[in-house]
């Protein structure tokens, strides 16, 4: 699906291969027309799917904000990711260090 005109969408997408030894994300980021603006990936090195999931994120987050784009869809594949990244986590989550950097972001 297209983002909305005046609103850009990064399609984000993480693998980790042979049990966390190889782990990267890697995303694309188009405008409302469909129109390419922007890719990344990123080498995670030895990590859980779920930790390279929420780096997916973050990420594109990162990106996004260099190009001063506030208006934006980001789509995972990961649910628990997202819900991470929309409802936060409680504070003794061994997630929280990286969920509060991106909400930092």
């Amino acid at each position: 699906m297209v983002a909305s005109v005046g609103y850009f969408k990064y399609n984000v997408d993480a693998s980790v291969i042979d049990v966390g030894e190889k782990a990267s994300c890697g995303g694309v980021m188009r405008d409302g027309n469909g129109h390419w603006i922007n890719e990344f990936t990123r080498k995670l090195g030895c990590c859980s799917l779920m930790i390279v999931e929420i780096w997916g994120l973050i990420t594109a987050l990162e990106h996004a904000w260099e190009l001063n784009l506030k208006e934006l869809w980001i789509e995972t594949d990961s649910m628990v990711a997202a819900n991470f990244m929309l409802h936060g986590i409680h504070s003794t989550h061994s997630y929280s260090g990286l969920l509060n950097y991106m909400v930092k972001l």
